[in-house]
């Protein structure tokens, strides 16, 4: 009986030690869990902070964005507030000397209505309507030349600016 009791002895002993062997197992995983939740804490913590730091960059880069774009927008109003002034003086200057062409043409017509001989002959001579064609032609290119160059000023001015 005494061996018997020897081998349960040595069995307990064994039992404890490998309970003992297995706690101590259980310590140091769990030990070594923490410190993984740790590290994992903290890493989640830095990697906020970075988000964090890189969304206030953003939002900064997206203020100072939207400031530039305002400034070139209220630049640009700017630009074409003037450009539309000196359109409007052009169109201005443009209606004048067109009142002024159109009150020489009354005129002119006045004069040809006045005179029916001279109309006669106008109206009888194909050549001399065409002639005249052609000078009204001239005087209307003239006119649109004059326009595309006031264009091409208002233009430069626009990009000068």
């Amino acid at each position: 009986m005494l061996a018997d009791s020897d081998a349960l002895i040595e069995a307990d002993t064994l039992l404890l030690m490998l309970v003992l062997a297995d706690w101590l197992a259980l310590i140091e995983a769990d030990t070594l869990l923490l410190k993984l939740v740790l590290a994992d804490w903290l890493a989640l913590i830095e990697a906020d902070t970075l988000l964090l730091k890189l969304v206030l960059a953003d939002w900064l880069a997206l203020i100072e964005a939207d400031t530039l774009l305002l400034m070139l927008v209220l630049a640009d109003s700017d630009a074409l507030i003037e450009a539309d002034t000196l359109l409007l003086k052009l169109v201005l200057a443009d209606t004048e000397a067109l009142i002024e062409a159109d009150t020489l043409l009354l005129k002119l017509t006045e004069v040809l209505v006045e005179t029916e001989v001279l109309l006669e002959l106008l109206l009888a001579d194909s050549d001399a309507l065409i002639e005249a064609d052609t000078l009204l032609l001239m005087l209307v290119l003239a006119d649109s030349d004059a326009l595309i160059e006031a264009d091409t000023l208002l233009l430069m001015l626009v990009l000068a600016d």
